[in-house]
């Protein structure tokens, strides 16, 4: 049976977005588009009729409504996408594989303990509750006691891990399914966004010599990038809700779709 395919509208780029569209129209695959309310997650109009396997691809919304309707495979994604999860996996393979976890309310004394002006912080679960990001002390005291005077930071309170900052290069995405990698992207330099369809060998050989380490799920998205003690697995990501840059997007529709409808 072919895969349904579900896309959610005005997530990621419409070079992306249109390219999806196109591929999945031009090999007749089964498809709908659909939007999300922000924030709430409530999908506008009517729940599309899905038969049989199917794939979502779009915000946290779009997870949420997978998993509400039973669709499989669905998404790809479980506890296994938090960084210390595939840190203690990955060790120095790892980008932050010294990471120091910890309560978000904690991080604060934290740092101070570790006396570090500035430092790396993300949530330690793929939830992209917000981006990593380098900060310093006073940006993280501010963050945190406006949660607390605003009454949010229990529910905010989740584990984050924290990081020494660290120079990057070149950063590339890849898309690995079973084991392979069937796209990737260049996206960065020095900080800098560049979109360009290309990776280096060895940052291709880092992301495989990794997949063979640990692979967080069948279907995922890998960032590496280029450091000056050599290439480095930034972190996993759920493929359902990774933006795809300037990867082959039909070849990720074509390969995640023969994947699901061979374990069919």
């Amino acid at each position: 049976m072919p895969v349904t395919w579900i896309l959610e509208s005005n997530v990621f780029s419409e070079r992306s977005f249109n390219e999806m569209v196109g591929h999945l129209k031009a090999r007749d695959y089964p498809f709908h588009v659909v939007r999300m309310i922000p924030f709430s997650h409530e999908l506008v109009g009517a729940t599309p009729d899905v038969c049989g396997p199917c794939v979502a691809y779009g915000s946290l919304g779009v997870q949420k409504l997978a998993a509400a309707e039973g669709w499989k495979p669905g998404v790809w994604t479980s506890e296994a996408f938090s960084s210390t999860t595939y840190a203690a996996r990955l060790g120095e393979l790892f980008l932050n594989h010294e990471l120091v976890e910890c309560r978000f309310s904690d991080a604060p004394d934290k740092v101070r303990a570790l006396d570090w002006q500035t430092f790396f912080i993300k949530p330690d679960s793929d939830g992209k509750a917000f981006a990593g990001s380098i900060v310093d002390r006073t940006e993280i005291d501010i963050w945190v006691e406006n949660l607390r005077k605003s009454d949010l930071l229990a529910e905010n309170d989740f584990d984050v891990i924290l990081a020494k900052p660290q120079a990057l290069g070149r950063e590339w995405r890849t898309v690995v399914v079973n084991g392979n990698i069937v796209a990737f992207s260049f996206y960065r330099e020095f900080e800098r966004p560049w979109m360009e369809r290309s990776i280096d060998p060895e940052a291709l050989a880092t992301v495989e010599r990794a997949a063979r380490l640990f692979a967080p799920a069948d279907v995922y998205v890998a960032d590496v990038c280029e450091t000056n003690g050599g290439m480095r697995i930034i972190e996993y990501n759920t493929f359902n809700s990774a933006g795809l840059y300037a990867c082959d997007a039909s070849a990720v529709i074509d390969a995640v779709s023969a994947f699901v409808e061979s374990r069919q």
